[in-house]
């Protein structure tokens, strides 16, 4: 029976692979042959393995004769990683190829063991995009999941990373509207639509959302490749020339920050206090002169973020090791405090006496996420007699991600000047020991 008719309903990895060679052979009831190039390819695997809609279904075993792969058995891919790996290694090696062939990603196996590896392509089917990454970027999200203290939706193995920009490599048949070379980037998180919070305008907070880096392999490899449900949500945006590939990966951290604008309800004239200038605090930074605040102040022990929060735009910047963060800010307002205060560090003890700083009837963003469970001990009477608003900000929604980008083409933020350090995937575990030192900004990846 040919395969086409069999097994073109599944999605399966295996079934797209065969998808992808153009359907070229046969189910005999003990083996499945495969003619791909003039090269014979013979397995002995079940028909189940055809039916099954794992994403974790993979080449386990490769044969390699003389520079060609003659024969492929398929087994799961979590609990035969090792096998893959030294065999892929040595496909690789001899410049074999099979279906859309090898690439290098990093691949997370679990919490503390990941690196980069030789892994196979991605395949698309004729409703997916296949994205060549440019550039990439490490978020403190990810951080925390390579480190195991965020699990919830991360897979092992799997490979992260949410912040991407690329070029189209490949657009299945039945897409429209992107071709190959086109420079895009990508908002990862794809809402369901029809939950509570979609219905009731928050689909930032989705319920049942998907996310590329999460349920889909992310953007720490060469190619990533975009399902139909990113696609027809709009969440392939098209950049100019004139937008950097980091820029352009920057554009979903940009997304997020804009949420926490938004929610915190900053406005004309305002003074805004941003806490910790790192690449999100910096952001905000520019956000805040944007809106037209009147004055912002940052507060930042490290020495090299400060400096750049006056490149980009800070009124008055303060260590707080060696000042007194709440004299200044008082002598800057008059007494009153700030208008808006944005947490941009994941650090509970400082929580309380932020809200200190803040004027009665003013806003406290806990923008970042925090450490641990985030508890803290806070003096509820500050925020009833002050009637101080706390808020909180997760994620973006669509339009956040799009006005961002917009932000981006038009020249009206400068991202670039966030990126600090540029590392290769072969060194990824250079880039995140950077990232954790601190000594850098927003630390970015390529292939």
């Amino acid at each position: 029976m040919e395969l086409a008719k069999k097994y073109q309903s599944s999605d399966s990895t295996v079934a797209r692979f065969c998808k992808s060679v153009g359907w070229k052979g046969y189910y005999t009831g003990k083996f499945i042959m495969l003619r791909i190039c003039g090269i014979v390819l013979c397995t002995s695997t079940k028909e189940t393995v055809f039916k099954s809609e794992s994403i974790t279904a993979r080449i386990a075993q490769l044969v390699v004769s003389d520079s060609l792969i003659v024969s492929v058995a398929f087994k799961n891919y979590g609990q035969s990683y090792n096998a893959i790996q030294k065999t892929r290694n040595v496909a690789a090696s001899k410049k074999t190829r099979i279906g859309c062939g090898w690439m290098k990603a990093v691949v997370l196996l679990g919490p503390n063991s990941f690196g980069p590896k030789v892994i196979e392509k991605p395949m698309i089917n004729e409703n997916e995009i296949l994205l060549k990454m440019m550039k990439a970027a490490i978020c403190g999200t990810d951080t925390r999941i390579l480190e195991g203290k965020k699990t919830k939706d991360v897979r092992y193995p799997s490979v992260i990373g949410h912040e991407m920009c690329g070029t189209i490599a490949e657009v299945g048949q039945k897409v429209t509207g992107y071709e190959i070379g086109e420079k895009i980037s990508i908002a990862n998180v794809i809402p369901c639509g029809s939950c509570n919070s979609c219905l009731n305008g928050r689909e930032n907070a989705c319920i049942n959302r998907t996310a590329i880096g999460y349920q889909y392999d992310g953007g720490f490899q060469e190619y990533i490749r975009i399902p139909k449900s990113c696609i027809d949500a709009g969440n392939v945006v098209k950049l100019p020339e004139n937008v950097s590939f980091t820029a352009g990966a920057l554009i979903e951290p940009l997304a997020c920050c804009i949420r926490g604008l938004i929610n915190s309800g900053t406005k004309f004239n305002d003074t805004v206090l941003i806490v910790g200038t790192g690449p999100i605090g910096l952001m905000h930074l520019q956000l805040a002169k944007i809106s037209g605040a009147s004055k912002v102040i940052v507060s930042e022990p490290n020495e090299f973020r400060r400096d750049k929060a006056k490149l980009l735009g800070a009124d008055v910047i303060v260590n707080p090791i060696t000042e007194n963060l709440e004299e200044i800010l008082m002598k800057e307002t008059n007494g009153l405090g700030v208008d808006v205060i944005m947490v941009a560090i994941g650090v509970p003890a400082i929580v309380n006496s932020t809200l200190k700083l803040c004027k009665k009837g003013g806003t406290v963003c806990l923008f970042a996420g925090f450490s641990g469970t985030g508890e803290c001990s806070i003096e509820a009477n500050i925020i009833h007699y002050n009637e101080i608003n706390v808020c909180g900000s997760t994620a973006y929604k669509r339009s956040d991600y799009l006005a961002a980008a917009e932000m981006v083409k038009t020249g009206k933020i400068n991202l670039d000047e966030i990126a600090t350090h540029t590392y290769k995937l072969d060194d990824f575990i250079g880039a995140y020991e950077m990232n954790k030192s601190g000594a850098g900004l927003k630390i970015m990846i390529e292939p």
